[in-house]
């Protein structure tokens, strides 16, 4: 190895040092952030929840790529109303739906049910009928009343969202597929 060299490998590992002892390496991978969500959209959601969360969600290139496919819209009308969701009149449609979620049922059952509701998005479920056969299908230990029960806590958000992704307004669809986003997040935290 040459004196070059040698003198190239120090300078190296003296700044691997001062950045590793620094604190300055990012835990886990970088994501870009492209926008942020609505943070009263997202203090609604946690509030019906009974979570607190402190900070902004932001959508990444590929989470804002994701919820534009999930409402068949352009990505761009994604980035235009994440920032401006809890404006929208749907959203105000939707958070009714997910808050009836979140005080009809118990914990363990929500994400199931938030699931359930937003496949519609996917065209998976599109009738009272599909909706109720899936609660069925993923509650087998439920009673007939439990499930009853079930289908009248997510019926309003399952409504909200069937409506929405029938909507000709790609808008109206993107509020719906950020509802859904959000409820996801919140869940995470």
């Amino acid at each position: 190895m040459s004196h070059l060299d040698m003198q190239w490998s120090r300078v190296t590992a003296g700044v691997v040092a001062v950045v590793l002892l620094s604190g300055c390496v990012p835990k886990g991978p970088v994501v870009e952030t492209v926008v942020r969500l609505s943070k009263t959209a997202l203090d609604d959601v946690a509030g019906a929840a009974g979570k607190q969360v402190d900070d902004v969600i932001g959508l990444s290139a590929r989470d804002a790529n994701d919820v534009a496919i999930r409402a068949n819209v352009d990505e761009v009308v994604i980035r235009k109303i994440a920032p401006v969701l809890d404006e929208q009149l749907m959203w105000k449609r939707t958070l009714s739906g997910v808050e009836t979620v979140y005080r009809q049922t118990p914990d363990e059952l929500r994400s199931n049910l938030f699931g359930l509701a937003c496949e519609t998005l996917a065209g998976e479920i599109t009738t009272e009928e599909e909706l109720a056969s899936n609660i069925q299908q993923r509650f087998t230990t439920a009673s007939w009343e439990e499930e009853v029960a079930l289908m009248n806590a997510v019926l309003g958000l399952w409504q909200s969202l069937i409506e929405a992704h029938e909507d000709p307004d790609p808008e109206v669809r993107a509020v719906a597929a950020l509802a859904c986003f959000t409820v996801e997040k919140v869940a995470e935290r």
